[in-house]
């Protein structure tokens, strides 16, 4: 479906973003010093807490939002199997009274009667009693 693959295509450059961005600031810390991004001594353990947090973080929404492309996949998928019932198929129509067991058939004409849906007259009709 094309709204599952436009997911996916996206997650994947958020992911590429997310990364190179993250590795940026990662080395930024590094170096240390006033260069824009960080501020203060060039400190290793905040840079590689910055690297994992930050590629883990990203790795998380990119294999989230893989998950949400693919409920909506499944979903499509089980909904065009399924289908619903042609009109003609569903409970109450011309080749289901014609399929449907005389109990079936009274029982569907005892609801519509009972409903004040049909008259008596049509009630006898569909049960082949004119």
């Amino acid at each position: 479906m094309k709204s599952a693959e436009n997911i996916r295509f996206f997650s994947k450059i958020m992911l590429v973003i997310d990364i190179i961005s993250v590795v940026i600031v990662g080395f930024g810390v590094l170096a240390g010093r006033d260069n824009g991004v960080y501020d203060g001594e060039g400190d290793p353990l905040t840079g590689l807490i910055i690297w994992g947090v930050g590629i883990v973080g990203a790795l998380l929404i990119y294999w989230i939002l893989q998950g949400f492309a693919d409920i909506i996949d499944n979903t499509y998928t089980t909904a065009q199997k399924s289908g619903k019932k042609k009109e003609a198929q569903s409970y109450g129509s011309a080749e289901w009274l014609i399929k449907a067991s005389q109990e079936d058939k009274k029982s569907y004409a005892d609801n519509l009667l009972k409903r004040g849906l049909i008259s008596r007259d049509e009630y006898e009709k569909m049960l082949g009693k004119e």
